[in-house]
């Protein structure tokens, strides 16, 4: 029967990262998620299935300004880039976005963020899962067995914003987090295991065989 082990590594899941990072800029220019390769000593791999799960939260607000009503659509989004390791070629690509709409009216007179023509939101977030699965036929199957550990070069780039209104105040602020999953699907080695009554027989032999000696005169 098969059987299956996973591996995880993730960024900005502890601690909320501000968008964008692992693009060569910034606090954060370089990000690697790092998962363990399928030691084929323990079976024969099977199949390989990773998970991206990407995930965006943030605030924003607006103050339409407009002398008459307005739609304002937002949004709070990332998109997350997972590489392969060796030519940094794109892997696996999750876009995910909260989206607002809102009918305000003319501007009301105060620069708050709120009533008839702003609003805030505190806390919008998105999240979703991207998946490949491979098997010995697809071209990246190979560099997942060895001993060594893969280090997959991710980026995320906020994808946020806000439009409607041609005259308007705004602000917002985006973070991202991306997490990833790597499970091998394998056929353990067989271990030849004597059975028990071959033991037993062995065991009847090791008993029986003595040295002769001048007293031995019964044989098993």
């Amino acid at each position: 029967m098969p059987l299956q082990v996973s591996y995880q590594d993730s960024f900005g899941l502890d601690t909320p990262v501000q968008a964008n990072w692992g693009t060569g800029t910034g606090l954060f220019p370089a990000i690697t998620l790092n998962v363990k390769q399928f030691d084929s000593s323990i079976g024969e791999l099977q199949s390989v299935h990773i998970d991206l799960h990407s995930s965006a939260t943030g605030s924003l607000k607006f103050e339409s300004r407009d002398s008459t009503a307005e739609t304002v659509a937002g949004s709070i989004g990332a998109t997350i880039v997972l590489e392969r390791p060796a030519d940094k070629t794109t892997l696996l690509t999750g876009t995910v976005a909260a989206n607002t709409s809102d009918l305000v009216s003319k501007y009301d007179g105060l620069t708050d963020f709120s009533g008839t023509s702003g609003r805030t939101y505190a806390n919008l977030s998105a999240s979703g899962d991207r998946t490949l699965d491979l098997n010995s036929e697809s071209p990246d199957f190979s560099m997942f067995v060895g001993t060594g550990t893969l280090a997959f070069p991710t980026s995320a780039v906020g994808a946020s914003g806000i439009t409607g209104a041609a005259s308007i105040a705004s602000a917002l602020r985006t973070f991202a987090e991306a997490d990833i999953t790597v499970t091998y699907t394998y056929h353990p080695l067989l271990v030849s295991v004597p059975e028990p009554g071959s033991m037993g027989l062995l065991l009847v032999g090791l008993l029986c065989f003595r040295r002769p000696g001048k007293n031995s005169s019964k044989a098993c």
